[in-house]
């Protein structure tokens, strides 16, 4: 059935779930598995690129990337770390802060050891033909050319139905859960993207097989 949850309202003993589509159902569990949304820079085109060749992860996306003219849309900490991976997979990186960077001496000596260039240009735009990232063009007009550009996005909880239920979120944004995927609140469960920072479809099916057996086994032991 194509419908979506609407609302939850926890019972005494059970959680009532009100659909799109009015219809009314009950569980005894709950398990959220609903991800996350990424927020996109206010670069224009951004978008058209992520998760092609604008990307979020050397782990998932480095391999189709290695030793491609790359860029980093960061600063501080994050692009920082970003640089550290990616020089394991190309010798072109340059670091695009969109701002006024922010690094520490020892990150800037580490840059100039592996000829990572900074460049603090406010950027409006990435110039890209079908997914495929060709410039990172800056206010005044200047052309940054490259062929994939690493980025931590911001993001957001794809539903606040697990915050609205009173689910704990860690200071990161993701719902907090215990080793066997449950939350702080007795009956909802929790797995994949909308819990960790460890985004692949890999963590989310074993973290997903995990609360499946945990949850089928709560059941079976509460009428055991």
């Amino acid at each position: 059935m194509n419908d979506k949850v609407t609302n939850v309202i926890k019972t005494e003993n059970s959680f009532s779930i009100t659909t799109q589509n009015n219809m009314v159902c009950s569980a005894k569990r709950l398990l959220f598995a609903t991800g996350i949304t990424d927020i996109m820079p206010t670069i224009d085109n951004f978008e058209d690129c992520w998760g092609i060749t604008a990307v979020h992860c050397p782990y998932c996306h480095g391999y189709e990337a290695r030793d491609k003219k790359t860029g980093i849309l960061g600063n501080g900490e994050a692009a920082y770390h970003y640089a550290g991976l990616l020089q394991q997979l190309t010798n072109d990186i340059t670091i695009y802060t969109n701002g006024k960077a922010d690094f520490t001496e020892e990150q800037l000596e580490k840059f100039a050891k592996h000829k990572i260039a900074v460049i603090e240009d406010s950027l409006i735009k990435l110039k890209q033909s079908k997914g495929q990232a060709e410039a990172l063009i800056s206010r005044d007009g200047k052309a940054y050319l490259l062929e994939a550009v690493y980025h931590r996005a911001a993001f957001v909880q794809h539903t606040l139905l697990p915050q609205d239920l009173g689910c704990e979120l860690d200071d990161h944004g993701y719902i907090k859960t215990d080793p066997m995927q449950k939350t702080n609140i007795p009956g909802i469960y929790a797995c994949g993207d909308c819990t960790t920072p460890m985004r692949s479809v890999a963590t989310a099916v074993a973290t997903g097989n995990k609360a499946g057996a945990v949850i089928n086994s709560d059941l079976a032991f509460e009428v055991f």
